[in-house]
């Protein structure tokens, strides 16, 4: 969903948290590593409920205020909880058949 990241030709540091959030020593390694390669900087990270992600997010961008204009716009686009949806069908649908084809060898 988020590879090659591009604005305005140029690639985009895309960083996505994974957990509760993105530790502040992490992004501030990120928004180093920005300057260092002269590129923008965008980190996402998932908002959870009852330990599940419920598809609400909160964008953190480092660069001009063009590209986080424009960076909120894209994401506006993104329908995350139908992506989290699916994710999940696709996962559950996984994790299904990884356990119903060794049961079927077991009871031969």
């Amino acid at each position: 969903m988020f590879d090659h990241l591009t604005w305005l030709g140029d690639g985009v540091i895309v960083a996505v948290a994974t957990g509760s959030g993105m530790p502040q020593a992490t992004f501030e390694w990120l928004k180093g590593l920005a300057a260092l390669s002269q590129k923008n900087l965008l980190t996402l990270e998932f908002e959870q409920e009852n330990d599940a992600y419920n598809g609400d997010y909160q964008l953190h961008m480092v660069g001009p205020e063009a590209f986080k204009r424009d960076m909120v716009q894209h994401f506006k686009t993104i329908d995350t909880k139908r992506l989290l949806r699916r994710r999940k069908e696709m996962v559950t649908l996984a994790f299904d058949h990884m356990w119903l084809t060794p049961m079927a060898a077991s009871a031969s």
